[in-house]
Protein backbone atom coordinates (compact mmCIF):
# COMPACT_ATOMS: atom_id res chain seq x y z
CA UNK A 1 0.00 0.00 0.00
CA UNK A 2 2.94 2.11 0.64
CA UNK A 3 5.64 1.19 -1.71
CA UNK A 4 7.91 4.48 -1.09
CA UNK A 5 8.65 3.98 2.46
CA UNK A 6 11.78 3.86 4.09
CA UNK A 7 12.77 1.02 6.10
CA UNK A 8 12.92 3.26 8.92
CA UNK A 9 9.11 4.62 8.19
CA UNK A 10 7.18 1.44 10.81
CA UNK A 11 9.37 2.08 13.42
CA UNK A 12 8.40 5.73 13.56
CA UNK A 13 4.85 5.21 13.08
CA UNK A 14 5.26 2.44 16.20
CA UNK A 15 6.98 4.97 18.14
CA UNK A 16 4.30 7.63 17.60
CA UNK A 17 1.50 4.92 18.32
CA UNK A 18 2.69 4.15 21.49
CA UNK A 19 3.46 7.57 22.31
CA UNK A 20 -0.14 8.63 21.41
CA UNK A 21 -2.02 5.50 22.69
CA UNK A 22 0.05 4.58 26.11
CA UNK A 23 1.37 7.97 27.39
CA UNK A 24 -1.61 9.95 25.77
CA UNK A 25 0.32 12.31 24.21
CA UNK A 26 -0.35 12.45 20.70
CA UNK A 27 1.94 15.72 20.03
CA UNK A 28 4.90 14.30 21.52
CA UNK A 29 4.19 11.33 19.30
CA UNK A 30 4.65 13.19 16.65
CA UNK A 31 7.53 15.99 17.07
CA UNK A 32 9.33 13.39 19.10
CA UNK A 33 10.33 11.26 16.35
CA UNK A 34 10.78 14.52 14.07
CA UNK A 35 13.16 15.80 16.51
CA UNK A 36 15.10 12.43 16.39
CA UNK A 37 15.05 11.74 12.48
CA UNK A 38 14.22 15.09 10.42
CA UNK A 39 12.23 13.23 8.46
CA UNK A 40 9.90 16.40 7.81
CA UNK A 41 7.65 14.40 4.80
CA UNK A 42 6.81 11.89 7.42
CA UNK A 43 4.58 14.42 9.21
CA UNK A 44 1.21 13.07 8.33
CA UNK A 45 1.84 9.48 8.82
CA UNK A 46 3.22 10.06 12.29
CA UNK A 47 -0.42 12.64 13.09
CA UNK A 48 -2.33 10.13 12.10
CA UNK A 49 -0.92 7.22 13.99
CA UNK A 50 -0.35 9.39 17.20
CA UNK A 51 -4.43 10.70 17.09
CA UNK A 52 -5.84 7.11 16.16
CA UNK A 53 -3.92 5.34 18.98
CA UNK A 54 -5.01 8.48 21.23
CA UNK A 55 -8.48 7.64 20.26
CA UNK A 56 -8.03 4.21 20.44
CA UNK A 57 -6.68 4.53 24.31
CA UNK A 58 -9.33 7.08 25.55
CA UNK A 59 -12.43 5.12 24.14
CA UNK A 60 -11.85 1.66 25.18
CA UNK A 61 -9.68 2.13 28.49
CA UNK A 62 -11.20 3.66 31.40
CA UNK A 63 -7.25 5.31 32.07
CA UNK A 64 -3.85 5.39 31.15
CA UNK A 65 -1.98 2.45 30.96
CA UNK A 66 1.00 3.77 32.90
CA UNK A 67 -2.04 4.24 35.89
CA UNK A 68 -3.65 0.73 35.13
CA UNK A 69 -1.19 -1.21 37.57
CA UNK A 70 -1.61 1.32 40.63
CA UNK A 71 -5.66 1.19 39.82
CA UNK A 72 -5.90 -2.45 39.75
CA UNK A 73 -4.06 -2.08 43.60
CA UNK A 74 -7.26 -0.68 44.86
CA UNK A 75 -6.08 3.37 44.71
CA UNK A 76 -8.57 5.95 42.83
CA UNK A 77 -7.31 7.61 40.16
CA UNK A 78 -8.77 10.23 37.55
CA UNK A 79 -8.55 9.68 33.90
CA UNK A 80 -6.88 12.37 33.39
CA UNK A 81 -3.93 14.38 35.40
CA UNK A 82 -4.79 17.46 36.87
CA UNK A 83 -3.69 20.36 39.63
CA UNK A 84 -5.09 19.76 42.85
CA UNK A 85 -7.45 23.57 43.08
CA UNK A 86 -6.34 23.32 46.80
CA UNK A 87 -2.23 22.82 45.88
CA UNK A 88 -3.21 26.26 43.61
CA UNK A 89 -4.96 28.44 45.50
CA UNK A 90 -3.61 30.58 48.72
CA UNK A 91 -4.94 31.27 52.28
CA UNK A 92 -5.13 34.86 51.46
CA UNK A 93 -7.08 34.24 48.46
CA UNK A 94 -10.17 32.58 50.52
CA UNK A 95 -10.01 33.52 54.17
CA UNK A 96 -12.66 35.28 55.54
CA UNK A 97 -11.90 38.98 56.66
CA UNK A 98 -15.21 39.76 58.29
CA UNK A 99 -15.92 37.66 61.44
CA UNK A 100 -16.14 38.83 65.24
CA UNK A 101 -13.25 38.84 67.72
CA UNK A 102 -13.41 38.98 71.14
CA UNK A 103 -11.62 41.52 73.81
CA UNK A 104 -9.23 39.00 76.64
CA UNK A 105 -10.65 41.78 79.21
CA UNK A 106 -14.35 40.70 78.48
CA UNK A 107 -16.49 39.31 80.99
CA UNK A 108 -18.11 35.88 79.49
CA UNK A 109 -21.54 37.05 80.97
CA UNK A 110 -21.98 40.03 79.22
CA UNK A 111 -20.95 38.87 75.87
CA UNK A 112 -22.66 40.53 73.06
CA UNK A 113 -25.68 38.28 71.64
CA UNK A 114 -23.71 39.32 68.29
CA UNK A 115 -20.55 36.94 69.06
CA UNK A 116 -23.20 34.14 70.30
CA UNK A 117 -25.31 34.49 66.85
CA UNK A 118 -22.26 34.83 64.51
CA UNK A 119 -22.03 31.45 63.92
CA UNK A 120 -18.11 31.55 64.02
CA UNK A 121 -16.63 28.26 65.01
CA UNK A 122 -13.69 29.52 66.35
CA UNK A 123 -13.55 33.55 68.35
CA UNK A 124 -9.69 34.77 68.05
CA UNK A 125 -9.21 36.56 71.45
CA UNK A 126 -7.05 39.81 71.15
CA UNK A 127 -5.42 41.93 74.08
CA UNK A 128 -5.44 45.37 74.50
CA UNK A 129 -3.00 46.25 71.88
CA UNK A 130 -5.17 44.45 69.41
CA UNK A 131 -2.84 41.52 69.74
CA UNK A 132 -3.92 37.77 69.04
CA UNK A 133 -3.28 35.83 72.91
CA UNK A 134 -5.58 32.85 72.01
CA UNK A 135 -8.85 31.44 71.08
CA UNK A 136 -12.17 30.78 72.64
CA UNK A 137 -14.10 27.63 70.51
CA UNK A 138 -17.91 28.33 69.67
CA UNK A 139 -18.39 25.47 72.32
CA UNK A 140 -16.78 27.12 75.31
CA UNK A 141 -17.99 30.56 74.57
CA UNK A 142 -22.15 28.92 74.77
CA UNK A 143 -21.35 26.88 78.11
CA UNK A 144 -19.74 30.07 79.94
CA UNK A 145 -22.67 32.13 78.79
CA UNK A 146 -24.73 29.89 79.43
CA UNK A 147 -23.78 29.36 83.46
CA UNK A 148 -23.45 33.21 83.21
CA UNK A 149 -19.77 33.21 84.42
CA UNK A 150 -18.44 36.32 86.16
CA UNK A 151 -14.79 35.36 84.64
CA UNK A 152 -12.55 37.26 81.89
CA UNK A 153 -12.28 35.57 78.83
CA UNK A 154 -8.50 35.52 78.98
CA UNK A 155 -9.27 33.28 81.49
CA UNK A 156 -10.91 30.48 79.39
CA UNK A 157 -9.23 31.25 75.82
CA UNK A 158 -6.77 28.58 74.71
CA UNK A 159 -3.76 29.66 74.48
CA UNK A 160 -0.93 28.82 71.37
CA UNK A 161 -3.52 28.01 68.82
CA UNK A 162 -2.30 26.47 65.58
CA UNK A 163 -2.58 29.13 63.18
CA UNK A 164 -1.96 29.83 59.37
CA UNK A 165 -0.09 32.16 57.12
CA UNK A 166 -1.62 34.11 54.25
CA UNK A 167 1.16 32.34 51.61
CA UNK A 168 0.13 29.07 52.82
CA UNK A 169 -1.52 26.55 49.91
CA UNK A 170 -4.75 25.41 50.95
CA UNK A 171 -3.80 21.74 50.82
CA UNK A 172 -1.18 22.36 53.34
CA UNK A 173 -3.65 23.41 55.33
CA UNK A 174 -6.18 20.45 54.60
CA UNK A 175 -3.64 18.43 56.09
CA UNK A 176 -3.04 20.52 59.16
CA UNK A 177 -6.92 20.67 59.58
CA UNK A 178 -6.69 16.80 59.41
CA UNK A 179 -4.08 15.98 61.66
CA UNK A 180 -5.27 17.95 64.60
CA UNK A 181 -8.40 17.49 64.20
CA UNK A 182 -10.07 21.06 64.04
CA UNK A 183 -11.70 23.18 61.51
CA UNK A 184 -11.00 26.62 61.96
CA UNK A 185 -8.04 28.64 62.36
CA UNK A 186 -6.81 32.30 62.67
CA UNK A 187 -4.45 33.89 59.64
CA UNK A 188 -1.26 35.96 61.44
CA UNK A 189 1.26 37.33 59.27
CA UNK A 190 4.50 34.99 59.55
CA UNK A 191 7.08 37.61 60.89
CA UNK A 192 4.50 38.57 63.40
CA UNK A 193 2.74 35.81 64.84
CA UNK A 194 0.57 38.04 66.95
CA UNK A 195 -0.75 39.75 64.09
CA UNK A 196 -4.58 38.51 62.96
CA UNK A 197 -5.42 39.17 59.53
CA UNK A 198 -8.23 36.51 59.06
CA UNK A 199 -9.81 33.69 59.55
CA UNK A 200 -10.00 30.38 57.39
CA UNK A 201 -12.34 27.49 58.17
CA UNK A 202 -13.32 23.88 56.27
CA UNK A 203 -16.31 26.13 54.53
CA UNK A 204 -13.71 28.29 52.72
CA UNK A 205 -11.55 25.33 51.53
CA UNK A 206 -14.98 23.91 50.48
CA UNK A 207 -15.82 27.28 48.76
CA UNK A 208 -12.42 27.17 47.12
CA UNK A 209 -12.86 23.34 45.15
CA UNK A 210 -16.71 24.45 44.47
CA UNK A 211 -15.28 27.39 42.54
CA UNK A 212 -12.76 25.10 40.43
CA UNK A 213 -15.69 22.74 39.78
CA UNK A 214 -17.71 25.46 38.07
CA UNK A 215 -15.06 26.89 36.44
CA UNK A 216 -14.49 23.06 34.97
CA UNK A 217 -17.70 23.01 34.23
CA UNK A 218 -17.83 26.50 32.07
CA UNK A 219 -14.87 24.88 30.06
CA UNK A 220 -16.67 21.91 29.43
CA UNK A 221 -19.96 23.32 28.59
CA UNK A 222 -21.01 22.52 24.86
CA UNK A 223 -21.90 25.15 23.01
CA UNK A 224 -25.78 25.51 22.88
CA UNK A 225 -28.11 27.71 20.55
CA UNK A 226 -29.94 30.46 22.32
CA UNK A 227 -33.80 30.19 21.18
CA UNK A 228 -34.55 31.54 18.00
CA UNK A 229 -35.99 35.35 17.41
CA UNK A 230 -37.96 35.86 14.08
CA UNK A 231 -36.77 38.96 12.48
CA UNK A 232 -38.73 38.24 9.65
CA UNK A 233 -41.31 36.07 8.51
CA UNK A 234 -38.82 34.09 6.11
CA UNK A 235 -35.49 34.82 7.55
CA UNK A 236 -34.44 33.01 10.86
CA UNK A 237 -31.40 33.62 12.55
CA UNK A 238 -29.92 31.51 15.41
CA UNK A 239 -27.01 32.72 17.76
CA UNK A 240 -24.19 30.28 19.25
Amino acid sequence: MLPGVTPGFWALVGLAGVLGGVMRSPLTGVIFPLELTHAWPLVLPLLLAATSAYALSALVLRRSVLTEKVARRGLHLTREYSVDPLEALFVEEVMSRDFTVIDSLERLDVLGASAIHSRQPLYPVLDEERQLVGVLTRGALLREHASNSASLVGEALLHSPLTVYPRDTLREVAQLFAEHSISCAPVVERGAPKRLLGLLTVEDLLHARLRDVHEERRRERVLGARPMRLHDASVAKVSI
